[in-house]
């Protein structure tokens, strides 16, 4: 029982990191276009509009950041990223979810009920048959042992890995600089050394977004759909397909570049 009960914990933990993540995600792709786009940069070029347009873009990468950190509160109420981690090294626990992948996949199929399906369907079942009668349970359970002994890798990378600095240099960013206002002076060498890179975001979001895929599957038993990533890359496009400096022709209130 205690087991069932940590198990639905994780699940609702993974369940929450899932629907946070996603927050992060539509950031980002918006932000996207705002820092790599060269023509969008100039179209908007030295016009007015460029200011509000830096603002936008600030926030759009204030706001993913926050949504990322969130993952790793520690707070009982929230996300707590290092508590999925520790659930996911009880030997017990990973035990049983791999052992409910393989009764998934060796549960037995009756043959005579797949002319019950749509013909669309029909030949996605009796694949599903033979792989069951082809003992593929026990293969997947090793697939299964494999994500889950990469979701702790990465989870004990921002631990105590190599990932550590950044964790601590974003978590300080967010404390101290956007979740609250920071007002005693700072060296420019402590400054410094709680800034991180561009570099260091992009990799830290690429993990988390792997990290999420790896739990879906493995908590969850769900496939992460990159089309939703894809939509929200086209839907951000799309707005900022229509961004126009007052200098760019075709904007309401052109104003003719002078000589």
């Amino acid at each position: 029982m205690q087991i069932e009960r940590e198990i639905l914990a994780l699940r609702g933990q993974v369940k929450a990191a899932d629907e946070e993540f996603h927050v992060a995600l539509a950031f980002h792709e918006a932000w996207k276009p705002a820092a790599y786009d060269q023509a969008l940069h100039e179209r908007i070029g030295r016009s007015y509009a460029a200011n509000t347009f830096r603002v936008i873009a600030a926030a759009l990468r204030r706001e993913m950041l926050l949504a990322l950190m969130r993952l790793w509160d520690s707070d009982p109420r929230s996300v707590r990223m290092r508590a999925v981690g520790e659930s996911l090294q009880n030997s017990e626990v990973a035990d049983e979810l791999t052992a409910d992948v393989a009764r998934q996949w060796d549960q037995p199929i009756d043959p005579s009920t797949v002319a019950d399906f749509p013909k669309e369907h029909r030949a996605q079942m009796l694949h599903a048959i033979r792989r069951s009668e082809a003992g593929y349970g026990r293969e997947m359970a090793e697939i299964q042992r494999g994500r889950i002994a990469e979701a702790i890798s990465l989870i004990q990378k921002y631990v105590d890995g190599e990932g550590e600095p950044t964790f601590r240099r974003l978590k300080r960013l967010r404390n101290k600089r956007l979740a609250h206002r920071e007002i005693e002076a700072r060296t420019a060498a402590s400054a410094g050394a709680e800034s991180a890179t561009d570099k260091e975001v992009e990799m830290f979001y690429q993990d988390m977004s792997q990290l999420i895929r790896l739990l879906k599957g493995a908590v969850e038993r769900t496939r992460y759909n990159p089309d939703e990533t894809a939509e929200h890359a086209e839907n951000a496009a799309l707005f900022w397909a229509d961004v126009k400096g007052e200098r760019t022709a075709g904007h309401p209130n052109y104003r003719q570049p002078r000589a």
